[in-house]
């Protein structure tokens, strides 16, 4: 494991968000470094339409973990595209985290980034490493919603971050190759699951919600946003009248908002966000779960983080064909739109205790610690070629 560095996260969520797997590392990574997480950086543009965003209360700074701190950047110093507000509010950003990573004892960070639009940040703290965590294929998650102006200054910034960064940590292999052709310190490392965490889940009590749910009860536990088919939601809520859709996750739609009233049926339950220590809970109570994503280019690349939360928790699982089902097609009901009820009702009868035990113990190697071992051994393997090109770059100079 990766020790005694300092690692600041740049994220695009706070930490109360519904868990990615930017905080199931950080968390991890702070049993033995010291971790900042630093929450998303206030715009100039969202302050001017919101100015109470300056009045807010509450600690910017706090311990959550051990050795894992949240900071809040400071609404007074906004990212601005403008000169020279753009420079003066950087210069206070930096200097604001610079005087808390000084009291930590944290010197040359390691910089981890996760959005292609954090390019700003690279050369503030002297970091020793810039990592670029790729998640999605960004390009293609704005494809529905960005003009072709904004579509291009991202390629461009994606590009221009996957060339400058140290390592390239993506959790899609397809998205990994091609990153490869532009940055040749390139590593494919998909999602996990707290594995231990959802086995201790599965030995204590259902939520009371489940007492009066009709079954089968019929799950999709996960953020609600574009990538999900609201059609193919009402089509399986339409074909079980008698049972349960339960939604657990918020309602975070941009493009396909006109669709959602149309889930209002009286057999639908959304429940919205969860606390994330609860999130096992309701889902261990589903008869089956649901991977009901869109077949797009944004949805070619994802590796969801449900896939594997949902087989620890032994649950039969019906996708519709995203290439990252193939990684446990022998576990999986993959269906195209048209075959996806008809796949709901087999894995229903086909379901059994045996089955579920298989399905956990089929994503048991997939555990979060394993996979943070993984991204410290390419981290220190990074490290070291780092450190290695430093002492040349001396001997040369003397």
């Amino acid at each position: 494991m990766l020790s005694g560095e300092t690692i600041i996260c740049a994220a695009p969520n706070p930490w109360e968000s519904p868990w990615h797997n930017r905080h199931q590392i950080m968390s991890r990574l702070a049993r033995q470094n010291s971790v900042v997480y630093m929450a998303p950086r206030p715009y100039l543009r969202a302050l001017l339409r919101n100015p109470r965003q300056l009045f807010e209360k509450g600690t910017r700074w706090r311990e959550v973990l051990p050795n894992l701190h949240v900071y809040r950047p400071p609404a007074w110093a906004p990212v601005s595209g403008q000169q020279p507000l753009r420079d003066i509010f950087a210069t206070w950003r930096r200097r604001d985290l610079a005087r808390r990573l000084h009291a930590l004892g944290g010197t040359d960070p390691i910089l981890w980034l996760v959005s292609p639009d954090q390019g700003d940040m690279i050369g503030q703290w002297h970091e020793k490493l810039v990592v670029y965590h790729v998640v999605d294929d960004y390009t293609a998650y704005e494809a529905d919603t960005a003009g072709a102006v904004r579509l291009a200054w991202l390629r461009r910034l994606d590009e221009k971050m996957t060339r400058r960064a140290n390592l390239v940590i993506c959790t899609d292999e397809s998205l990994c190759r091609r990153k490869q052709a532009l940055n040749p310190h390139c590593a494919f490392v998909p999602n996990g699951v707290a594995w231990h965490a959802f086995q201790n889940a599965l030995t204590e009590p259902l939520p009371p919600l489940f007492v009066h749910l009709p079954r089968p009860v019929i799950g999709y536990i996960g953020v609600i946003n574009d990538k999900i088919d609201l059609a193919l939601l009402r089509q399986v809520a339409a074909a079980f009248p008698h049972g349960t859709l339960l939604l657990v996750g918020p309602e975070q739609l941009r493009v396909h908002t006109a669709e959602w009233p149309a889930l209002q049926l009286p057999n639908v339950r959304f429940l919205g966000g969860q606390p994330v220590d609860q999130v096992s809970h309701f889902m261990k109570g589903c008869d089956v779960a649901l991977m009901p994503y869109r077949l797009n280019a944004w949805t070619e690349s994802i590796n969801p983080l449900k896939m594997y939360e949902y087989l620890a928790c032994g649950l039969p699982v019906v996708s519709t064909p995203i290439p990252a089902a193939r990684t446990f097609a022998e576990a999986l009901y993959n269906a195209p739109a048209e075959r996806f009820v008809a796949a709901i009702r087999q894995a229903l009868a086909e379901d059994s205790p045996a089955k579920h035990a298989q399905r956990r113990e089929l994503v048991r190697p997939h555990s979060w610690d394993h996979r943070v071992e993984e991204i410290s051994r390419h981290l220190q393997a990074v490290l070291a070629s780092v450190q290695e090109k430093k002492q040349g770059c001396k001997k040369t100079k003397k």
